[in-house]
């Protein structure tokens, strides 16, 4: 059968039309086809479904499935059926387990399910050995299967807004993880290992229960962007000052105490804040920095140091900017 009629019988089982759509158009309804008439990508998107129309299975050519915010609650496949597919888009659907069938699509690479009511991932994401990018993010995740540590060549993992207490040890073996988003879950503690993941640019750790960091948070040489607001930090490690390419800190909504004393030798640093600490003193290396001090956050570059334990006098001084910081300096 011809790609063309199995969509004709799609459109006459759902009664609807589906509009060709070009490549980037994936927030509709439709389909995408190839100068040779064989359809390559499938949205199915907004239509109330709660099956997978058996039609979808019998095309040979498709790489991309979107079954965005339907209805959805079990994902399963004939056997030998999507073998090209490398892109699976299954958010938004009241999906309570895994959809462990997955582990048949064997060029898989991109897989979505957030969004869904999933309480776990299971053993079998160590078989989806050819995943890029996982996407898991506002589920009711509690645990992380330790075969996660197989998906060697994942780039970015996103379990964000989930109920995530523990991360497994085996997440410092994603060696070419670049991306990874944690927060809003319920962490007290990363695990030493995740300082192995020296391609990391993107960290994100905001609103857990993190009480302190790893002592050697800085062999994540690559980082650019460290989220770690709305946590319980006490302190920071002295190793977070050997990331060099650090240019986005956000250590806001903490108990911090104090800041490490070579906090300003990060030379490549644009945003920094510590808003809503207990800090009563700033390190002086912070006059190294050619950033203006802002008492209240803003979406621009600067050090932001707004709601601590700084005396009056001190205060007054922040609130001149970065020359009274330094003339402070110096006459100390």
């Amino acid at each position: 059968m011809k790609d063309l009629d199995i969509i004709h019988k799609i459109e006459k089982k759902l009664n609807l039309k589906l509009p060709v759509l070009k490549d980037t158009e994936w927030s509709q309804s439709g389909y995408q086809i190839d100068e040779d008439n064989n359809v390559y990508g499938i949205i199915l998107t907004n239509l109330g479904l709660t099956n997978i129309p058996d039609e979808v299975f019998q095309f040979q050519n498709l790489e991309f499935l979107c079954l965005s915010n339907n209805k959805i609650s079990k994902f399963n496949f004939p056997s030998g059926s999507l073998q090209n597919l490398y892109i699976l888009y299954l958010n938004g659907n009241p999906l309570e387990t895994f959809p462990v069938s997955v582990v048949g699509l064997p060029l898989l690479e991109d897989l979505d399910v957030s969004e869904c009511l999933l309480k776990e991932i299971p053993d079998e994401i160590g078989k989806l050995t050819e995943l890029r990018n996982l996407y898991a993010m506002m589920n009711q995740i509690e645990k992380i299967s330790p075969e996660i540590g197989k998906l060697k060549k994942l780039t970015e993992l996103d379990l964000a807004d989930n109920n995530i207490t523990e991360i497994p040890n085996e997440i410092g073996e994603i060696e070419n993880l670049e991306v990874l988003y944690l927060n809003d879950n319920n962490l007290k503690l990363i695990p030493d290992s995740i300082c192995r993941l020296d391609k990391v640019t993107e960290f994100d750790l905001y609103s857990n229960e993190l009480e302190k960091l790893p002592e050697n948070i800085g062999d994540m040489h690559s980082l650019i962007y460290f989220e770690l607001s709305d946590n319980k930090l006490i302190s920071l490690p002295n190793s977070l000052t050997k990331l060099s390419l650090l240019e986005d800190l956000d250590v806001g909504y903490n108990e911090l105490q104090e800041l490490p004393i070579d906090l300003g030798k990060m030379a490549q640093i644009k945003k920094l804040s510590f808003v809503h600490n207990s800090i009563k003193e700033l390190p002086k290396s912070l006059a190294l920095l050619n950033l203006d001090f802002l008492e209240e956050w803003d979406d621009v570059d600067g050090i932001f140091y707004g709601k601590n334990l700084f005396d009056n006098q001190y205060l007054s001084m922040l609130q001149q900017g970065k020359k009274a910081f330094k003339k402070y300096c110096e006459e100390q």
